[in-house]
């Protein structure tokens, strides 16, 4: 019976152990003195410093013409003019 009640504790305080190193990892945002916010380590930054926040339209210059056909056997070629 002592055995079982020490097995038991013992995963109730690993499960207590798991929970609290998990609960460290918010989303949290410090502001600097000069005003910048930097993001916590476990958090993916929303821009790059630098950049614009709105991403600018990517635009396609140019069609792509065969210069190669494919074959069964050979990869085709392909430029963009």
């Amino acid at each position: 019976m002592k055995k079982l009640l020490l097995l038991f504790l013992t995963i109730a305080l690993l499960a207590v152990c798991l929970a609290v190193s998990l609960s460290s990892c918010g989303n949290e945002t410090t502001t600097m003195s000069d005003g910048s916010a930097t993001t916590t380590p476990g958090e993916a930054a929303t821009t790059t410093p630098g950049e614009p926040a709105e991403p600018t339209p990517h635009i396609h210059s140019g069609e792509w013409q065969t210069v190669k056909e494919a074959s069964c056997t050979e990869e085709g070629l392909e430029e963009r003019t």
